[in-house]
Formats: C-alpha cells, sequence, structure tokens
C-alpha cells in the first residue's frame, strides 16, 4: 500500500512539473505572437534620402559613454538572441566592439541609432527637420489553429518607423497623426497629408508621406 502511494505522488508531481512546462511554453508563444502584432496604419512604406548619413564624414562609432571613435568599419552585425539581449558587433579596423556598449554608428552613409531604453538599432532613411528612422522585420511563417484544424501562414516582411523633430527631439514611433503635427506649419506639405487621409484605402499612397516629409526637410 505504502509503495502505491509513492507512485502515485511520483506521478502527480511528474504530471504538474509537466503542466507548468507546457504552460511556460504557451505562455512564451503568445509573447512572441503578441509582440509581433502590429497595426496595419503603422506600416508604411518610405523612401531613402540620397543623403542620409551624419553630417560628420567618414565610418564612426559612438559608445555609451558619448566617446567618438573613428575609422573604417569592417563589418557590423546586428543579432538579437533570447529574450531581446543583442549579441552583435560593429568591428573597426579589426577592433570588435559590442553593440551591448553602442549607442549609434555609421558605415559610409548608413546610420543606426540605437532606441533608448531598448536593446536594438534603427537605420536612418531620412534625414533634416524631421528625421525618419526605420526597422526591417523580416515574413515569418507560424502554425494557425482553428478547431482540429492546422494551417501555416506566413506573415509578410514589413519595416516600421520611429520619427524623430530635429537633432535632439524625441524618438517616437511612426502614426499619421504624429507625422501631421510634426509638419502642421508646412501648408503644402499638410495638403499631402490631406490627400492621403481622403484617399480610399486601396488608393493611398506613400509615396505622398514621402513628399510631405522631404518638402517640410527642404522647407
Amino acid at each position: 500500500m505504502l509503495y502505491s502511494n509513492f507512485w502515485k505522488l511520483k506521478l502527480k508531481n511528474y504530471k504538474m512539473k509537466l503542466l507548468g512546462s507546457l504552460l511556460f511554453i504557451w505562455i512564451v508563444c503568445i509573447s512572441i505572437i503578441s509582440c509581433a502584432t502590429v497595426k496595419t496604419s503603422e506600416v508604411v512604406n518610405l523612401g531613402f534620402d540620397a543623403n542620409k548619413g551624419s553630417s560628420t564624414d567618414g565610418d564612426f562609432i559612438e559608445l555609451n559613454d558619448g566617446k567618438i571613435i573613428r575609422g573604417t568599419i569592417d563589418k557590423y552585425k546586428l543579432q538579437l538572441g533570447l529574450i531581446n539581449k543583442n549579441k552583435g558587433t560593429v568591428t573597426m579596423d579589426n577592433i570588435a566592439y559590442r553593440s551591448n556598449d553602442i549607442i549609434a554608428f555609421q558605415k559610409e552613409s548608413d546610420y543606426f541609432k540605437k532606441l533608448k531604453g531598448t536593446t536594438y538599432f534603427m537605420q536612418r532613411k531620412k534625414v533634416g527637420k524631421i528625421n525618419v528612422y526605420f526597422r526591417h522585420f523580416s515574413a515569418e511563417t507560424r502554425s494557425v489553429t482553428t478547431g482540429n484544424f492546422t494551417k501555416m501562414v506566413t506573415d509578410p516582411a514589413y519595416d516600421l518607423h520611429w520619427l524623430q523633430k530635429g537633432s535632439y527631439g524625441e524618438i517616437q514611433k511612426y502614426n499619421l497623426k504624429l507625422l501631421e503635427s510634426m509638419l502642421s506649419d508646412n501648408t503644402e506639405a499638410v495638403n499631402l497629408i490631406n490627400t492621403y487621409k481622403q484617399a480610399k484605402n486601396k488608393n493611398k499612397k506613400d509615396s505622398d508621406l514621402d513628399k510631405a516629409i522631404d518638402i517640410y526637410n527642404k522647407g
């Protein structure tokens, strides 16, 4: 009898541990899917400026303490590990610098800046009175279960953008209302935004947003 109760208790503990493990995996999966979910209105296609780099010529690395290191960037690898830990490096003149120690860097005309409070970098694609940064998200395939039926679906690649008013303004995630407020003092730019807003969804042209920012930056 005691022997039987012992194995019943062992089996119960095993089931509890298994249930806990499955629950943890489920929570992680839900978190990943939730993080990947974006609003359609946040996804736009904005173009690059011909000159999108820093006004400072040449390659450089800016460390977290503000120190600027100049030289030639050989390569960079911005790789995110588990739990959003950045394990990337930027290699300049054969010396590898951890991306955790870097706040910004520039290779030729490509400028990257770390968003405050995060471990990832955004690339700048427009520079001027309104700076535009972006992150690219690759297409991903995931399983979707409905009842007893499971199918694989592929989420398309997309870019998310951030806006900054001037060189020292706060970098904020793009939305149309924010962009509209940033260029509200330029009539021509505002007219393009209104054209975009009034168009039906299938006729909306992101090029109108592009032009509005370009006009504002040149004004």
